[in-house]
């Protein structure tokens, strides 16, 4: 069954709503393929999409979270970082060529993202930026975002 976007997905950034677009492009992409027995092609395709994902989505989200002093930012990064190491297994799993399992580990484990990660833990940094409009203005010597930065800063993969 493949996903659908729609509005309520949405947390009021458009660079983040389309990366979040992609990433359910994908999904689908390998759902279907997995449907039409041709999961073993896509897999790879999809595994270098994440790979740039991880690169782009995880830090440019992580950023607009710490401009807009989110408080439970460093949760978030800790999800994202268990993100990056189930998504380092699945490249492991990848160069052993065990691909048909790993189409289907990859599919669940995307979906499962999909519904945890995008609309609990990013819908509640977009209801704590909606409804604390003043959260995203940076004093100058303000220690919340100057450390928070440094850790934005941890290089990916």
């Amino acid at each position: 069954m493949t996903i659908e976007w729609k509005d309520m997905y949405s947390v009021g950034d458009v660079t983040i709503d389309s990366q979040h677009k992609k990433l359910l492009e994908n999904v689908n992409k390998l759902v279907i393929a997995l449907k039409s027995n041709k999961g073993k092609e896509v897999v790879s395709e999809v595994v270098s999409f994440l790979n740039e994902y991880i690169n782009e989505h995880f830090v440019y989200e992580e950023e607009y979270m710490i401009k807009h002093k989110y408080p439970d930012f460093i949760i978030h990064k800790k999800v994202h970082d268990s993100f990056i190491e189930k998504f380092n297994e699945f490249k492991k799993e990848l160069e052993l060529e065990n691909l048909s399992a790993l189409s289907l580990k990859v599919q669940t484990f995307l979906g499962k993202w999909l519904i945890d990660h995008i609309l609990k833990m990013d819908h509640k940094y977009y209801e704590f930026i909606r409804d604390n409009p003043k959260s995203h203005s940076r004093k100058e010597g303000d220690d919340f975002h100057d450390k928070m930065h440094i850790l934005s800063d941890i290089k990916r993969i």
